[in-house]
């Protein structure tokens, strides 16, 4: 009797253990989409400066993302949609038509949003900021591509 009731409370913990890990692990994004989002948060960033720098360079430079180090993953709320902050480091390669810059350890923030269909992701971006500073008044979102 002893025996069944000490098997019964292991399978209770184990089965506990693996349904939280499973919710853990399977919810935000992943790996390959977080570097999805950082290579076109800074595509957008590097292409945005370009056209404001020189309007005729149409070319926005290729950017090739590695070696991420995520060092935290954050769920929040926007509204009534849920957020992740991924924070870490990367090494990033820009390829520009006429030069390459490479950096090392690179710190990123990216936010993003689960689409509407399963496994599509949003890249989601602050576009102002409130009279406060603190917060942002409205987001942008751009859809990452999961090919």
């Amino acid at each position: 009797m002893m025996g069944y009731r000490l098997g019964r409370i292991v399978v209770g913990i184990l089965l506990t253990v693996t349904l939280s890990a499973c919710g853990l692990w399977g919810q935000g994004p992943s790996q390959r989409i977080v570097e999805k989002a950082i290579a076109l948060q800074l595509s957008q960033t590097q292409q945005s400066l370009s056209q404001q720098l020189s309007p005729l360079s149409q070319t926005p430079p290729s950017v090739d993302v590695s070696h991420i180090k995520v060092h935290q993953r954050q769920s929040m709320q926007i509204e009534t949609h849920a957020l992740y902050r991924v924070t870490g480091h990367c090494d990033l390669q820009i390829a520009f038509p006429d030069r390459r810059i490479t950096e090392k350890s690179t710190p990123f923030e990216v936010y993003l949003q689960p689409g509407s269909s399963q496994g599509t992701w949003l890249l989601t971006r602050p576009e102002s900021s409130t009279e406060s500073g603190m917060s942002p008044a409205t987001w942008e979102t751009v859809p990452i591509d999961n090919a």
